[in-house]
C-alpha cells in the first residue's frame, strides 16, 4: 500500500539531493522537538503533532537509511508515545487515529531496521488493545463517568453533615480563644447570635446568682474586626489622598482578605495607578563585563540546569554543548564575530550567565533555556540569548510585562477621557484646545506618578503645543488629577479584555505572544494548573472575570484577597495560587512609609495652624532650562547632587543620561546638550526659597516667557 496522495518520496526509484536529504532530516528534528516539549504539557497535544511528525518520518529518503538515522526516527516516535501516554484517557480517544495512522506511515515507508521497526510495532499493538473492538473503550469511559456521578452524589449527601460540624466547632469554650469563622460564615453566625439572642430572654429570671453560661461568656470576648481600605475617590478620608508628588496614598495595613469584589478592584486600581506598574523604555544592550572563570560559567549551568554535561550538539558523540557556553561566555558566539551584533549578543549572554551566578529569580528557567539552545546552530543560539537577555533587561516582555503593556493601554484610554472633559472645561475642543495636546501635558505632569508607559512621556515632552498651550498642573492639582485619572481607568473592562486575551490560545499562538506565556506563567505559579481549562473536555483554555482578577492581584499585590471561604470550581481561590511573599512584604513597607508620612504631613499642617507666618524656608539656588515654551526646572536629586560636586572641583561640565538620551550640562556657558541629536538648551541659575508659593513661581515664569 503506497502512502496517500500518491507520494513517492522515500522510494528507490526516486532519488533526492544533498540538499532535500538534509532538509528531510531537520524537518524531522523539529518535529521531534515538538513533540518532546508536550512531554510535560500533555494537555497541549494536538492531532497536528502526530501528522506532522509521520509526515516527517514519510519523507526521508531511503538512500540515508543507517543504524544512527533508524535509531533517530525510533526516538522520535518514542517521544510521541510518551506524550500520548501521558494525556488524559479522554484526549488519548481524540489522538487515537492520528497516533496509529503515525505509526503506520512509519512502517511503511521502509526506513526503519528491523529491530526499530519490531519495537514501532509493538507500540501500535500496545494502542491498538482496548479490548474486542474500539468500543470497549467508550464503555469504559461511561462506567467512569457513572462512577464520578456517584461520587458527586455522596459528596452532596456529606454537605450537610460538614456544614453542621463547622457550626459545631466555631462553638469556643471559655477558656480557650473563639475562632473568627463569623468572617468566613456571615450568614451562619448571624443566625446563631439570634438565637442565643433569644434563649437569654426566655431563661431570664430576677435572682440574685447568676450562673455563667457558654453564651454570656462568649459575648464578653470581642468580635473580630477587618480594617478596610476607603474607596479611592476624591472625597474619602484623609488616609485616601495623593502625597506631595501626586501619587495616590492607600491606608496602610490594610486588611488583604475579607475584601468584597469592589473593594479589592479599589486596591488593585491603586496598585495599577502608581509607578510600581510602568513599562520602561526599551534601549540597547549595556557592556556587561566578565567577572567569571570559565570553569565558573560551567559550575553555574551545572546548579541550575541538571544534566547539562549530557547535552550534546545535534545528537553528536563527544561534542558536549556544555564547552560552547564556556566559550561564548569569553568570545562570544564566533559565527557573528565582527558583526554590529557579536558584543550586544556577548553582553547579554553574560547578563544571562551572571544573573544565574546571583542566585537571581528565575535564573534557573533561563539557564536552562539557552543550554537547550545550545544544542542547536548558532543562529537559533543567538536568538534564544537575545530574548532571554532583552527579557532580563526589560526590553523583551515576560508576563508581567505583557500584563504591564496591557494595563498601559487602558491607562491611555483614561488619559484620552481626561483630557477631553478638561478641554470641554475650556470650552472645547477646538483647535487650540486641542484633546490631543492635552493628553501630552497630562502625559509629562502625571505620568511618573501614576506610571503611565515611560516611551509616552518621552514623547509628550517633546511636544510645545502642550507647554505653550496649556499650564503645567499645581502640586494640589496633581492629586485631584490622579483621583479623576484612576476614576477613569476602567478596571473591570481590563480583566474581560485579559481574560479574552488569555483565552485565545492555540496552536497558532506565538512563543512571546499573552496566552503562550500565560499558560508558562500558570505552570509556575499556580498549584492547580488544569483550572486554567474549560471544565467539560479540558482543551482549551477558558479564563473568567473572577479567575482575571485574582491573576491579576497575584502578579500585582503578590496574594488574592478574596476570602478565606471563596472558592473557585470547588477549589479554595487562596490555595490556587503560590504566593509572592516578597512582593507582599514590599507593597506593605511602602504603605507604612506613605502613612508615615501622611502623618508627619498632617502633624506639619496641624503645628502651622494658628500661626501669623509661616516661617521662611532656606533659600536655594536652583537650575533651569528653557524649553522654549517655558522653563524647567532640574530636580532630579542625583543631577543636583553632580552639579555639586563638579563645582566643588572647580570643574563645569556634568554628564548624565535621562529620558533614554546622554546630556552634558556646561556650567562655563550656561547650555545643556543633548549629546545624540546635538541640540543646545539655555540653562539659568535662580533662587527658591521654601515657602514661596508655587502659583507666585508660575505667574514670574509666564512674565518672562
Amino acid at each position: 500500500m503506497g502512502p496517500p496522495g500518491g507520494q513517492k518520496r522515500g522510494r528507490k526509484d526516486s532519488p533526492t539531493s544533498a540538499e532535500e536529504d538534509g532538509e528531510a532530516l531537520e524537518n524531522l528534528r523539529l518535529a521531534t522537538s515538538e513533540v518532546s516539549e508536550l512531554c510535560d504539557a500533555p494537555t497541549l497535544l494536538r492531532a497536528e503533532h502526530f501528522q506532522r511528525l509521520g509526515e516527517a518520518v514519510f519523507a526521508l529518503p531511503i538512500s540515508q537509511r543507517s543504524p544512527s538515522h533508524s535509531d533517530s526516527v525510533v526516538s522520535s516516535l518514542r517521544a510521541a508515545r510518551r506524550a500520548f501516554q501521558a494525556s488524559t484517557e479522554v484526549a488519548r480517544a481524540a489522538l487515537l487515529g492520528d497516533y496509529v495512522s503515525m505509526l503506520g506511515a512509519a512502517l511503511r515507508q521502509g526506513f526503519l531496521l528491523p529491530r526499530g521497526a519490531t519495537e514501532v510495532l509493538s507500540w501500535l499493538r500496545e494502542a491498538l488493545d482496548c479490548g474486542d473492538d474500539a468500543a470497549t473503550l467508550f464503555r469504559r469511559l461511561a462506567a467512569a463517568e457513572d462512577e464520578r456521578s456517584r461520587l458527586l452524589g455522596l459528596l452532596a449527601q456529606f454537605g450537610d453533615v460538614q456544614s453542621a460540624a463547622a457550626v459545631l466547632s466555631s462553638i469556643s469554650p471559655p477558656s480557650s480563644r473563639p475562632r473568627s469563622l463569623e468572617a468566613e460564615r456571615p450568614s451562619r453566625s448571624r443566625r446563631r447570635k439570634e438565637q442565643e439572642k433569644a434563649a437569654k430572654k426566655a431563661q431570664k429570671k430576677p435572682t440574685k446568682a447568676k450562673v455563667p453560661s457558654s453564651s454570656s461568656s462568649e459575648k464578653a470576648l470581642p468580635e473580630p474586626s477587618l480594617e478596610l481600605a476607603p474607596p479611592l475617590t476624591p472625597s474619602a478620608s484623609s488616609t485616601d489622598k495623593a502625597d506631595d508628588s501626586g501619587a495616590i496614598v492607600g491606608e496602610a495595613g490594610a486588611a488583604a482578605s475579607n475584601l468584597s469584589r469592589a473593594e479589592r478592584l479599589d486596591r488593585l486600581t491603586r496598585r495599577l495607578m502608581s509607578p510600581a506598574v510602568q513599562l520602561p523604555v526599551p534601549g540597547e544592550a549595556q557592556e556587561e563585563p566578565a567577572r567569571l572563570t570559565q570553569d565558573e560559567v560551567g559550575a553555574v549551568f551545572e546548579r541550575h540546569v541538571p544534566g547539562v554535561k549530557q547535552l550534546t550538539y545535534r545528537g553528536q558523540d563527544g561534542v558536549h554543548s556544555l564547552k560552547f557556553m564556556q566559550s561564548c561566555y569569553v568570545e562570544g558566539l564566533r559565527a557573528f564575530n565582527g558583526a554590529d551584533l557579536h558584543n550586544h549578543l556577548l553582553w547579554l549572554f553574560r547578563l544571562i550567565v551572571h544573573q544565574g551566578h546571583d542566585d537571581k529569580p528565575g535564573a534557573s528557567r533561563h539557564l536552562r533555556e539557552v543550554a537547550e539552545a545550545f544544542t542547536d546552530c548558532q543562529a537559533v543560539q543567538a536568538r534564544t540569548i537575545e530574548k532571554v537577555g532583552l527579557q532580563l533587561r526589560g526590553l523583551a516582555l515576560d508576563f508581567k510585562g505583557q500584563m504591564v503593556r496591557l494595563v498601559g493601554e487602558y491607562k491611555d484610554m483614561a488619559v484620552k477621557m481626561l483630557a477631553y472633559e478638561e478641554c470641554t472645561k475650556l470650552g472645547g475642543p477646538d483647535e487650540y484646545n486641542d484633546p490631543p495636546h492635552y493628553e501630552n501635558r497630562v502625559i509629562v505632569d502625571l505620568g511618573d506618578i501614576c506610571g503611565l508607559n515611560k516611551a509616552n512621556i518621552r514623547q509628550a515632552e517633546a511636544d510645545s503645543h502642550a507647554h505653550s498651550r496649556f499650564r503645567p498642573y499645581k502640586p494640589e492639582s496633581k492629586r485631584t488629577a490622579a483621583l479623576r485619572l484612576a476614576e477613569l481607568f476602567d478596571l473591570e473592562a481590563l480583566l474581560k479584555a485579559f481574560a479574552a486575551e488569555a483565552s485565545t490560545f492555540g496552536s497558532q499562538s506565538c512563543q512571546e505572544s499573552l496566552p503562550r506565556l500565560f499558560l508558562e506563567w500558570a505552570n509556575e505559579r499556580m498549584t492547580q494548573k488544569h483550572i486554567v481549562f474549560d471544565e467539560d473536555t479540558c482543551t482549551r483554555v477558558e479564563v473568567d472575570g473572577d479567575l482575571a482578577l485574582a491573576i491579576s492581584e497575584v502578579v500585582f499585590l503578590g496574594r488574592p484577597n478574596g476570602s478565606d471561604s471563596e472558592s473557585y470550581r470547588g477549589e479554595r481561590l487562596l490555595s490556587l495560587f503560590h504566593h509572592d511573599e516578597e512582593l507582599v512584604a514590599e507593597i506593605a513597607r511602602q504603605a507604612a512609609g506613605q502613612e508615615e508620612a501622611a502623618k508627619e504631613e498632617a502633624a506639619k499642617e496641624e503645628a502651622g495652624k494658628g500661626k501669623d507666618k509661616p516661617v521662611a524656608a532656606e533659600a536655594k539656588m536652583v537650575l533651569e532650562v528653557d524649553l522654549g515654551s517655558h522653563w524647567a526646572k532640574i530636580d532630579a536629586a542625583d543631577i543636583m547632587r553632580k552639579v555639586s560636586e563638579v563645582e566643588a572641583k572647580g570643574e563645569s561640565e556634568v554628564c548624565f543620561r535621562d529620558r533614554g538620551f546622554n546630556y552634558k550640562i556646561d556650567l562655563q556657558q550656561m547650555v545643556q546638550i543633548n549629546l545624540e541629536t546635538g541640540k543646545r538648551r539655555e540653562i539659568r541659575r535662580r533662587e527658591e526659597a521654601g515657602g514661596k508659593d508655587e502659583e507666585e513661581s508660575e505667574d514670574e515664569d509666564e512674565d518672562e516667557e
